[in-house]
């Protein structure tokens, strides 16, 4: 079994570089391959199981297009090939089509051309977050300047209500289409969300017991009670 991590060096904010950990931990026998932005991507001309990018500072954003618009196409390949892959925070806003900001556009990889990603800086949303998977419950958190906007064909996560999708306006998180999962929620979301890490696992080998279950699945439980009691108050403030 073969994993890429896609540019590990510079995406490791959020915490979202637990992901990472914890597919390490559960996949002891599985092949790691971190890409840097100075390499080719490992799924350009090799066989992978799943491909894995987490959030980047939005300092980054230009080196990592440059890196990897050269391959937008193989990415889509191995889409649409059924390869697991993940991308979350800032790496998935250049999944859509383009950011804009101030009312200029930057391409993005547009590995879904419907969707594009608008940002303002002078604005960030905080949030908490709890929504529903597969008839499972996702909680994390949300901190982001850029909201995504567009036909939204495949949703990833339903929002509970109160709480922010992919936009103030939208009910919907993120986009799931076959094993391509990206999402703005942060935490990191498989910690965070054994459930899903399992489902995550389930497609790659057959999971007994995953690494820390049990304690994963207290924290995950405590939190659940704490984000999902009523009453709860989800957007914590928008900074402008």
């Amino acid at each position: 079994m073969v994993i890429e991590i896609l540019y590990k060096d510079l995406t490791n904010i959020y915490g979202d570089v637990g992901n990472i950990k914890i597919l390490e931990k559960n996949l002891p026998d599985a092949k790691f391959v971190y890409t840097t932005v100075k390499d080719t991507p490992y799924f350009v001309n090799n066989k992978v199981d799943m491909i894995y990018m987490g959030s980047f500072p939005d300092e980054y954003l230009d080196i990592i297009l440059k890196s990897l618009s050269k391959y937008k196409s193989k990415l889509k390949e191995q889409i649409e090939k059924n390869v697991l892959v993940l991308f979350t925070g800032t790496a998935f806003e250049i999944c859509g089509s383009y950011i804009e900001e101030g009312g200029s556009k930057k391409s993005t990889l547009s590995l879904f051309e419907d969707v594009y990603f608008i940002c303002d800086k002078d604005k960030r949303h905080n949030s908490l977050f709890v929504g529903t998977f597969n008839n499972t419950k996702i909680v994390g958190n949300k901190s982001q300047f850029t909201f995504m906007y567009g036909d939204n064909k495949y949703p990833f996560i339903t929002a509970k209500e109160g709480c922010m999708g992919m936009n103030k306006d939208s009910r919907y998180e993120g986009i799931h289409y076959k094993n391509f999962f990206g999402t703005q929620v942060l935490g990191p979301i498989l910690i965070l969300n054994p459930l899903f890490l399992k489902y995550i696992l389930k497609n790659l080998t057959k999971v007994k017991k995953m690494y820390l279950e049990d304690l994963m699945m207290e924290a995950y439980n405590n939190r659940l009670t704490e984000f999902d009691k009523p009453g709860r108050r989800y957007i914590l403030k928008d900074h402008g």
